[in-house]
C-alpha cells in the first residue's frame, strides 16, 4: 500500500470514531404496512357464550387483525360506528336516546368478561374479610382466599344481607354486573346496583357519583325506567344526566310539580325559618298545590310545560366511562333531552311561584316580613292568589311566638291596647314638662316670654272597643282621604305611622292581616280587604 492510501485509510479511521450514528442499532421503522394484514384465527380452551362463536367441538375462535396497518389507521382517524340503535322513552324528560358502537379491531377486557360468565353461578361459603387492594380489579389479580371471600360477599349482597367487606370487592361486583348486563335479567342487574350504591355510597365515597352515572348508563343501554328504589340522594349525586332519573308522566301535573320541586327550584322553602312544628304540613300542603295551578296554566295544551319556551340540550358520552368495560358493553350515548337542571330560567320561575305562595301563608300566619318575588307573571299571580283566596279564606289565624324560652323573660308585658291609658301618659308628660320650665325659667319669665302651655284633651269612647274605635278613620280611608287618620295622629300627638301601626296591629288581632298601607297617594286600606272593611264598619255604624 502506497504512502497516500495509507494517509487517505488513516483518515476515514478517524472520520469513522465520531460517527455516533453508527454506534446506535438500527430499528424497524413504525410506519408504513406490516407484510401481512389478513385476518387470523386463534384457537382457545376457554368456553364462552355463543355470541363470541365457537367451532363444532366448543373451542372458543377469536378473530385477531393486526393493528397499525395503513387502512386500518385511515379508518380509525374518524369516528365510525359499526351499528346505531335510536328509541324515543316515554314518560320521560330524555325525548331520544341514541346507542352507537364504534368499530374497534380491538376486544377489550375480552378475558375479564370471559371470566365473569365462567363465575357468574359460583356459590361461597362463609370466610373472613381478606384484605385486597388494585386500581382496577379483576377476577385473575385475586388468589384463592381472596376469591373465596368475593364469592361469599356476592352471595350476601344477593340475599340482601350486607357483611364486612372492602372497597374492592365492591368495585369488582359493580364491574361484573355492568359487564353481564346482556347475559343476566338486567332489570334484576339494575336494582342490585341501586342496592350497592345505597349501602355503600357514604362507606366508600368514591363510589357515589361515578356509579351513579354507571346506573343511569346501564339504564339506557337497556332501555329502563329510572329505578323506583333510587329515590332523590341517587339522583343528587348524578353528575351527567340527573334528568334521567326524574319521573315526567304524560299529562300527570302533580308528578310534574313534585319533579320541579325536588330538582328545578331556586329556593327551597324547606330551609324557611317558619317551615317548623305545625307550620310544615301547611306548607307542604299549599305551596306544592300552589304549584301545580302554576304547572296546568303552563300546560295548557295538554304538553307538560309546553308554554315556557326552551330548547333541548343534547349530551353525548361514552358509556361506564372510567369502569372495567368489555368491548360488548362499549356505547357512545348521545340523549336529547329537556334540562331542568340547567335551565336558569325554569329554576328561577319556579323559586318566585314558592316564594310568592310562601309570602301568602306568612300573611295567614300573621307573619309580617316578607320575601322578594322578582318577576312573576301578573297572569300567574292571579292564579295564586285564587287558590289561596279559596283554600284559605278564614284568614284569622295568628302566628306562634318562635322565641327561645330566656327571651321570654326580657319581653315587655302583654297588655291590651287602651287609648285612656295613653291620654294618661301624655297628659303625666306634659305635667313633668310645665314642672320643669317652670322650675328652670322660674314661671313669671316664662309668663312674659309668652308661653303657653296647655294639656290636649283625648276623648276616648269607652262604649268601643278594637277596631270600631278607628271607624272615621277608616270610612275616611275607604273613600280615598287619609286626612282624618293624619288630624287624629296631630291631635294625639304622635306619628301618623304610629297611628297606622296601632290600627294595624288591632287588625291582626281581630282580622287576621294588617289593614293599612302606605302608597304613592298617600294612606289607604289594602285593596283585597276594601270591600269587607266597608261591610264590617257599614254593620257596625248600623249598630251603634
Amino acid at each position: 500500500m502506497s504512502g497516500t492510501d495509507e494517509k487517505k485509510t488513516g483518515k476515514d479511521e478517524t472520520d469513522s470514531f465520531w460517527d455516533i450514528e453508527a454506534l446506535i442499532p438500527k430499528r424497524e421503522s413504525s410506519f408504513g404496512v406490516p407484510k401481512d394484514c389478513s385476518a387470523r384465527e386463534i384457537q382457545g380452551a376457554a368456553t364462552v357464550p355463543a355470541k363470541y362463536g365457537s367451532s363444532s367441538d366448543g373451542t372458543v375462535l377469536i378473530r385477531y387483525i393486526p393493528p397499525h396497518s395503513a387502512e386500518g389507521a385511515l379508518s380509525f382517524a374518524k369516528e365510525e360506528w359499526d351499528s346505531e340503535q335510536t328509541y324515543f322513552p316515554e314518560d320521560s324528560l330524555l325525548h331520544r336516546v341514541a346507542l352507537k358502537k364504534k368499530k374497534s379491531a380491538y376486544r377489550y377486557y375480552g378475558e375479564f368478561l370471559e371470566d365473569a360468565v365462567r363465575y357468574v353461578h359460583r356459590e361461597g361459603s362463609p370466610c373472613p374479610c381478606v384484605p385486597f387492594f388494585s386500581y382496577a380489579p379483576q377476577y385473575n389479580q385475586m388468589n384463592d382466599d381472596q376469591l373465596a371471600h368475593y364469592f361469599w360477599f356476592r352471595q350476601n349482597a344477593r340475599s340482601g344481607r350486607w357483611i364486612e367487606t372492602e372497597y374492592c370487592y365492591v368495585l369488582l361486583y359493580i364491574y361484573e354486573l355492568i359487564n353481564l348486563g346482556g347475559y343476566q335479567d338486567a332489570k334484576a342487574s339494575q336494582r342490585m346496583l341501586v342496592a350497592l350504591w345505597r349501602e355503600y355510597h357514604e362507606r366508600f365515597p368514591a363510589i357515589a357519583g361515578k356509579l351513579a352515572d354507571w346506573i343511569c348508563d346501564f339504564s339506557l343501554l337497556h332501555r329502563l325506567p329510572p329505578p323506583v328504589e333510587g329515590g332523590s340522594k341517587l339522583a343528587s349525586r348524578v353528575l351527567a344526566l340527573k334528568e334521567f332519573y326524574i319521573a315526567m308522566p304524560r299529562g300527570d301535573m302533580r308528578g310534574c310539580a313534585r319533579s320541579l320541586l325536588r330538582f328545578c327550584s331556586s329556593y327551597d322553602y324547606r330551609g324557611s325559618k317558619f317551615y317548623a312544628g305545625e307550620n310544615e304540613e301547611l306548607f307542604d300542603t299549599h305551596i306544592f298545590e300552589a304549584l301545580v295551578r302554576a304547572v296546568r296554566y303552563y300546560s295548557a295544551d295538554g304538553r307538560l310545560l309546553s308554554g315556557i319556551s326552551f330548547n333541548d340540550s343534547t349530551l353525548a358520552r361514552d358509556a361506564y366511562a372510567g369502569a372495567i368495560c368489555s368491548s360488548e358493553a362499549r356505547y357512545r350515548i348521545e340523549v336529547d333531552y329537556c334540562s331542568f337542571s340547567r335551565s336558569n330560567e325554569l329554576r328561577f320561575l319556579v323559586g318566585d311561584i314558592v316564594k310568592y305562595a310562601e309570602n301568602k301563608l306568612r300573611t295567614h300566619l300573621g307573619i309580617k316580613s316578607k320575601m322578594t318575588v322578582y318577576s312573576l307573571p301578573n297572569e300567574v299571580r292571579d292564579i295564586l292568589d285564587a287558590y289561596f283566596a279559596e283554600a284559605l279564606p278564614n284568614k284569622r289565624r295568628k302566628a306562634p311566638a318562635a322565641t327561645a324560652a330566656y327571651e321570654a323573660l326580657y319581653e315587655n308585658p302583654i297588655k291590651p291596647l287602651s287609648l285612656s291609658d295613653a291620654a294618661r301618659i301624655e297628659r303625666e308628660s306634659w305635667d313633668i314638662t310645665y314642672d320643669l320650665i317652670e322650675a328652670f325659667e322660674e314661671g313669671e319669665a316664662t309668663e312674659e316670654a309668652g308661653l303657653s302651655i296647655e294639656t290636649p284633651e283625648v276623648s276616648v269612647p269607652e262604649e268601643e272597643s278594637g277596631l270600631a274605635r278607628y271607624r272615621e278613620i277608616l270610612l275616611a280611608l275607604l273613600e280615598g282621604s287619609d286626612s282624618v287618620l293624619i288630624r287624629e295622629a296631630r291631635r294625639l300627638g304622635i306619628l301618623v305611622d304610629s297611628l297606622a301601626e296601632q290600627i294595624n296591629e288591632i287588625a291582626f288581632d281581630e282580622f287576621g292581616d294588617a289593614l293599612i298601607e302606605e302608597g304613592e297617594g298617600g294612606y289607604g286600606i289594602v285593596e283585597e280587604y276594601r270591600e269587607e272593611v266597608l261591610k264590617e264598619m257599614k254593620g257596625e255604624e248600623g249598630g251603634s
